[in-house]
């Protein structure tokens, strides 16, 4: 119930670090957040991440990759189908003023190689 009574202020849940002790796949099945993060120390490895992939898609979850830090690990994880990326190589911390901006310039040119305002990033 509590899952339902934040989803009806507008506030989504996760299940946070997917393929840890505390965040089994049996947890998944049971809880259904929208959200699925993928643990860190998983992102590098390709047959875990197609299966965190497809059981979010089973349960109607988007996923999101942890603690991005190298260039190919984005791209085995974007390859993967993940849906969202979190981590240094992506970006740091910043202030949420920064975010918009950020957005624009460096996912654009450095991720997705392109500087249209018709691109997934502007979306």
């Amino acid at each position: 119930k509590g899952k339902q009574r934040l989803a009806e202020h507008g506030i989504a849940t996760a299940l946070d670090d997917y393929g840890t002790h505390y965040s089994p796949r049996a947890r998944a099945l049971q809880i259904r957040s929208p959200y699925l993060t993928i643990d860190r120390s998983f992102v590098g490895d390709q047959q875990f991440v197609r299966h965190a992939v497809e059981l979010a898609q089973q349960i109607g979850a988007k996923t999101i990759a942890e603690g991005i830090e190298t260039e190919q690990e984005y791209w085995l994880c974007r390859e993967c189908g993940v849906d969202y990326f979190q981590g240094y190589w992506v970006a740091g911390p910043m202030e949420s003023q920064k975010l918009e901006q950020y957005n624009l310039e460096k996912c654009c040119s450095s991720i997705y190689g392109c500087e249209s305002v018709e691109c997934e990033c502007y979306l």
